[in-house]
């Protein structure tokens, strides 16, 4: 499948602490890679550096207009995915959807290889059928003979 490499455990563990801000048209994500002893001062830097974040004018959520599905549906969608995400994290399903998902490609793999083969065998070459007047003679019966015959 692919190289593996042995995953190292380092201590403490790795903080990702994720910000994300809505616009008009899309989200921007920041995210803060640190260690856990930092959490606290993560969390009281963090709006700090949310706050230089900024979209520019027409492209901010507070722009969007009442008919405007792109925000309207984008403030679902991602509240929506967030909240799916993070019960999928806590039940440990990311993990087994991958686990299955390597499966499962081994086996569309394997269904494929299958599907080849028959179908080279389908349209492949075909054996060749004996002329009918050899059908029923051994190799040393007396065969016609060449040209053509009248009878």
């Amino acid at each position: 499948m692919g190289a593996r490499y042995p995953v190292r455990r380092v201590q403490p563990d790795t903080l990702n602490y994720d910000t994300r801000h809505l616009g008009r048209r899309g989200v921007l994500s920041l995210n803060i890679v640190s260690s856990m002893p930092q959490l606290a001062e993560i969390r009281a830097e963090a709006p700090k550096l949310a706050a230089t974040a900024e979209f520019d004018a027409g492209a901010r959520y507070a722009d969007h207009e009442k008919d405007d599905k792109v925000a309207g549906y984008g403030l679902v969608g991602l509240v929506a995915a967030g909240a799916g995400l993070l019960v999928a994290k806590k039940a440990g399903l990311v993990a087994l959807i991958l686990l299955f998902a390597k499966k499962g490609i081994a086996l569309i793999a394997i269904g494929g290889v299958a599907v080849a083969n028959w179908a080279r065998r389908l349209i492949g070459k075909k054996p060749v059928k004996s002329p009918a007047w050899l059908e029923g003679q051994r190799a040393d019966d007396e065969l016609p003979p060449p040209g053509p015959t009248v009878t």
